[in-house]
């Protein structure tokens, strides 16, 4: 009976030794999994996003009119909760004849969101010398079709493919990094998102930027 005992005892500290290493294990890999699903977040955002401005490229080429993909930020300027720096749509000019201005601008398909885990940088930055700058437009209605217009960051393509570039630019530039919207924005995204504004503004390191360029709107992706 005590040798019996004794080989149980054994194998009972045998197991309580494997149960200590695979909490070990699990521990020490729960940020190198967290790392690798937020790199994922961002890659299926960027290539969500860049989708979506080759959708609006090809509509301006094939319907011979202007379409944007629109962003809102924390100065858009009409309530609508928790779609700021995570959220875009492609809008479609209806202008009346080629050649005219748009004298207006309807959707052409839904709101789309980013992955959770990624956030769009800062991309109506003012500051000299930005690399993340894009043009922006008080006239488009916002949320949908018939609604008041809404100050609304855009990338905008022509009809011959090319697109429009913000003033003294020569390209588009949108970064998607790796954060969370934790409130109602009200002011520039940080290191880890908008909300709560923390790393000074800066780039986090798990980031990509989609650039699009003027000549023939070419759409590229480059991962930080």
């Amino acid at each position: 009976m005590k040798r019996l005992w004794q080989r149980i005892s054994f194998t009972l500290v045998e197991m309580l030794a494997v149960v200590v290493i695979i909490g070990l294990l699990v521990v020490a890999g729960i940020p190198a999994f967290m790392r690798i699903a937020t790199s994922g977040s961002v890659n299926s955002s960027l290539r969500q996003v860049s989708n979506a401005l080759s959708l609006a490229r090809q509509y301006a080429i094939t319907q011979r009119t202007i379409t944007r993909v629109v962003f809102p930020y924390n100065n858009t300027g009409i309530a609508y909760t928790n779609s700021e720096y995570i959220s875009f749509a492609v809008v479609a000019s209806n202008r009346t004849a080629i050649g005219t201005a748009p004298a207006g601008w309807n959707y052409i398909g839904k709101w789309e969101y980013l992955p959770m885990g990624s956030v769009f940088y800062y991309y109506l930055n003012t500051s000299a010398g930005s690399l993340n700058k894009l043009s922006s437009d008080s006239n488009v209605p916002y949320p949908t079709n018939g609604a008041a217009g809404g100050t609304l960051a855009y990338i905008e393509f022509q009809p011959t493919g090319a697109a429009t570039v913000p003033p003294s630019l020569k390209l588009n530039y949108l970064i998607i990094q790796e954060g969370f919207v934790t409130s109602n924005v009200s002011g520039t995204p940080g290191e880890n998102g908008p909300g709560v504004l923390t790393g000074g503004g800066h780039i986090g390191n798990n980031a990509g930027t989609i650039t699009v360029d003027s000549m023939i709107g070419h759409i590229s992706v480059t991962r930080k």
